[in-house]
């Protein structure tokens, strides 16, 4: 296995969903996890919204992604990175570049 194989990165979905966090404690999630400045201002987004709830979502990602800051294969990026356009497409780029 490469190392660009044994990273992953996460997208805003995945920290939504709480049962990710469990799963990644487990250790059923091998290697080094890269959370992007750019899902983290996405949350931090939705956290500020004025929908209800869309803003429950964005704590509960914000909520999780503190725990999963405290496990040592996460690196949560520097939030000066001046990454800008969709979350999706950011991912991809992203992904491309480490491959």
């Amino acid at each position: 296995m490469s190392n660009a194989a044994a990273i992953k990165l996460i997208d805003t979905s995945v920290l939504i969903n709480s049962g990710f966090l469990e799963y990644i404690k487990k250790g059923f999630l091998e290697g080094q996890i890269i959370v992007p400045s750019f899902v983290v201002r996405e949350f931090q987004t939705m956290a500020d919204a004025t929908s209800s709830k869309v803003r429950k979502k964005g704590k509960l990602a914000l909520d999780n992604l503190a725990k999963l800051g405290e496990l040592p294969t996460v690196v949560i990026e520097d939030m000066n990175r001046s990454d800008e356009g969709e979350v999706d497409e950011l991912i991809m780029s992203r992904a491309k570049l480490m491959s």
